[in-house]
């Protein structure tokens, strides 16, 4: 028995767009015999973003997905296996055509012992040699240069100059691989990184020209294009774009208002952990300056709601909090301006121009707002 389930963010349905498949044969330990496994297939980056669930069950040591409808020649994919307490686990990439599968035992000494789909291999497959080396260098540099946060257990992120370093070592790795369309779908992955589109310009301009022009990869240009327009035109020195949005306690917050006053719109969101890691410099620089006028908009980026306020009692957080109450992807402030990663701060001065754009809290950042209120 199988269950299909699709989850499209488009209104034109995900099957009219399909145009290859593919199909995936596996074998695995005995131990998994009778067990249900769920095939996951997603598009979580591009404009046609969709998620497709399929499950069949292992018998003998075996499953097997037919006719496994993709958009583009390869796409990330998942298998999974839940029990009681657990959710196993592994990601690939899915080619058009035949992929082979082999789930093997994981070993007592493995870092990933619990996660019993962790030592899976894909033969004969470029996209997932390619995904491998990637995996393996981001792997590295979390090792190497990852940070705990107080109070989240488990989470490890990069400070912003290691996680540009790590964005430029994996375009490298790109570059060398120019003919494999996995190459595109990480590029446009990057894409939503703290890497300049001129960046990803560089990158997508050196990818072979059947993957550069294929539909994904003249959408991906047309990203690009459409983020330098907004660079421009809140470029220093322009005027801010102006507009109102509700804050937690649905009062209408017209950022016309400000004008006269120095103050700093903060791209946020609640799961967003570099940005917890800069909330309590960010208060301390407006608990420092608010007796100068300095004012702070911290805008959510999360379509939850009670999460969003919860933060906000908790964290007793007394600036101007607004969100437009919607995911990141569908909000239209945050495009305005050009908000392609978090945390992303713009300081705007008292003529309503802006001043300085950074993603991090400084004393870059303090004596630019030191100038302003003077």
């Amino acid at each position: 028995m199988k269950h299909i389930l699709f989850f499209c963010s488009l209104f034109i349905s995900y099957a009219s767009f399909c145009q290859y498949k593919a199909v995936l044969n596996a074998t695995a330990p005995i131990t998994f015999n009778n067990k249900t496994i769920f095939l996951t297939v997603e598009d979580n980056y591009s404009t046609h973003r969709y998620q497709k669930v399929d499950s069949t069950i292992i018998v003998d040591g075996r499953f097997f997905f037919a006719n496994i409808e993709l958009i583009y020649p390869c796409e990330a994919a998942k298998i999974s296996i839940k029990d009681k307490d657990f959710t196993h686990w592994f990601e690939f990439t899915l080619d058009t055509g035949i992929n082979t599968m082999h789930v093997k035992d994981v070993i007592k000494s493995s870092n990933f012992y619990k996660n019993k789909l962790s030592n899976t291999i894909l033969t004969n497959s470029k996209s997932n040699h390619l995904k491998r080396q990637l995996d393996l260098l981001t792997n590295a540099y979390y090792k190497l240069y990852g940070k705990k946060i107080d109070g989240y257990p488990g989470v490890t992120v990069l400070d912003l100059k290691k996680k540009i370093k790590l964005n430029e070592e994996q375009l490298k790795i790109l570059t060398k691989n120019s003919d494999n369309f996995y190459s595109l779908i990480f590029l446009y992955q990057l894409s939503y990184s703290r890497l300049s589109p001129q960046d990803i310009f560089n990158s997508y301009n050196k990818l072979d020209s059947g993957i550069k022009y294929s539909e994904l990869g003249m959408q991906l240009y047309n990203k690009k294009v459409g983020e330098l327009t907004a660079i421009n035109s809140t470029q220093f020195g322009k005027p801010v774009p102006l507009f109102q949005i509700k804050n937690q306690k649905d009062s209408l917050i017209d950022t016309k208002k400000l004008a006269g006053k120095p103050y700093i719109i903060a791209f946020s969101a609640t799961w967003c952990m570099p940005c917890k890691e800069n909330q309590p410099k960010l208060f301390a620089l407006y608990n420092k300056y608010k007796k100068n006028e300095l004012e702070l908009l911290y805008f959510n980026l999360d379509d939850d709601v009670d999460k969003w306020k919860q933060h906000i009692e908790k964290d007793n957080l007394s600036w101007i909090n607004v969100s437009e109450r919607t995911k990141w992807a569908d909000s239209k402030i945050s495009k305005q301006f050009h908000v392609e990663s978090i945390p992303y701060y713009v300081l705007i001065n008292r003529n309503g121009t802006i001043e300085y754009t950074t993603h991090q809290v400084d004393r870059t950042l303090e004596n630019k707002i030191i100038e302003l209120v003077r």
